[in-house]
């Protein structure tokens, strides 16, 4: 594209889902994202620049929607569209219903770009096919799917998560995935439309890290940061802590943050924490605006990232740049800029989890070592979020015609 190239007036449609950290900005139950930054940045950047943003958000909870507000984006009118909540005839009927009611909105509108993230965006790659306007598709949450595939099979897979496969298979001008160490390139080699620009990046950082700065109550602890839901195994720091109670630490307690995206799973962890006799030390905090989730990662003795298959995600990233002393497993993702007992601790197991937190219990030098090269090897493998934002509004520019 041509250096006087300007989103200023250029019409762009967003086409996504309500994930928790969008509902809660959406309703203004939170003023700042809880999250999700690959999401919320390139976003509002888009409306900086000038850009008018349509933002269609399909639901499938019941919103007021006298509380929706805009007050967080710029040029962006949000419209949320209803989806089905069951499998029931009907929900045939109201998922027609919304994607014909996308098509008159973008036919009246006549986007320059439609942007389609996640598996119900798929409906804009759709409408982009009948308006022929360039499309760009954004997936997140890849892990499980490729698991799926395997598993099932490519028929039986699309039975399954057809949303999902469309997202892959519908030609599209690009389709961008997140290198968070999932396989998100494999399953694209897999099931991929091939006249599809396929973008595997990673997330970034933000370049200035604010903090709220207040003493923390209930030291020391350790935080695990990230939604409540079996796929994010709070559960294995539960006994992390259980490991540490053994071996005669009795004082380190366990702060859980995030939504609870899956209360029977929240249920179960603190059953089980119960069971152990570790209830009084396991605390749910509930979201945090970034400034507190940031002072708590900067004042934990260790930030936890125990995920059943990939754990370069945000909360790592953020915890690294927090200088936190993270704790993880050893992947080939991790150990490629995250060296064991010196940047970060990567374990096989919980049992040699327990002593290296143990390490860095009682040799404070090691700690403040190891937090500050942990920044220092994230500085060297990523992007600020500036950089990337910039680098993804390029990759936008080069298709709009």
């Amino acid at each position: 594209m041509s250096g006087d190239f300007s989103f200023s007036g250029k019409k762009i449609l967003y086409v996504t889902s309500t994930w928790a950290g969008l509902l809660d900005v959406l309703t203004g139950e939170s003023k700042q994202p809880k999250g999700m930054p690959a999401f919320f940045y390139p976003l509002i950047e888009l409306g900086r620049q000038g850009a008018k943003i349509d933002l269609i958000v399909f639901s499938d909870q019941i919103i007021d929607k006298k509380k929706i507000t805009d007050t967080y984006f710029i040029n962006t009118t949000i419209t949320i569209l209803p989806w089905p909540r069951d499998k029931r005839v009907r929900s045939i009927l109201v998922l027609f219903s919304s994607f014909f009611r996308l098509y008159l909105r973008a036919k009246r509108k006549e986007p320059d770009f439609i942007y389609a993230l996640g598996t119900r965006g798929v409906l804009g790659v759709l409408v982009s096919k009948i308006l022929k306007v360039p499309v760009g598709v954004r997936v997140f949450g890849i892990n499980k799917y490729f698991e799926y595939y395997k598993a099932l099979g490519t028929f039986k897979f699309i039975l399954r998560s057809p949303l999902f496969f469309l997202s892959f298979r519908l030609k599209s001008d690009f389709l961008l995935a997140t290198d968070d160490g999932s396989v998100a390139d494999k399953l694209f080699q897999e099931i991929g439309s091939k006249d599809t620009k396929f973008l595997f990046w990673k997330n970034g950082f933000d370049p200035i890290v604010l903090f709220d700065h207040k003493e923390i109550v209930g030291k020391p602890f350790m935080l695990y940061p990230s939604r409540i839901s079996d796929k994010k195994q709070q559960i294995k720091a539960v006994d992390l802590l259980y490991a540490l109670d053994i071996k005669g630490y009795k004082s380190i307690r366990l702060k859980l943050v995030g939504h609870v995206t899956d209360q029977k799973y929240y249920d179960k962890v603190f059953e089980y924490a119960n069971s152990l006799g570790l209830r009084q030390r396991v605390e749910f905090c509930g979201t945090f605006e970034k400034k507190v989730l940031f002072n708590y990662m900067k004042q934990a003795e260790v930030v936890l990232s125990l995920q059943k298959v990939s754990n370069l995600g945000n909360t790592l990233i953020e915890a690294l740049n927090c200088e936190s002393v993270v704790l993880s497993y050893k992947e080939p993702p991790l150990e490629a800029f995250l060296e064991n007992g010196e940047s970060a601790i990567l374990v096989d197991n919980l049992s040699s989890a327990a002593d290296a937190v143990l390490s860095i219990l009682n040799r404070p030098e090691l700690a403040v070592k190891m937090r500050r090269s942990g920044k220092s090897a994230l500085y060297s493998e990523f992007d600020n979020w500036d950089n990337r934002v910039c680098k993804e509004l390029a990759l936008i520019k080069s298709v709009i015609k």
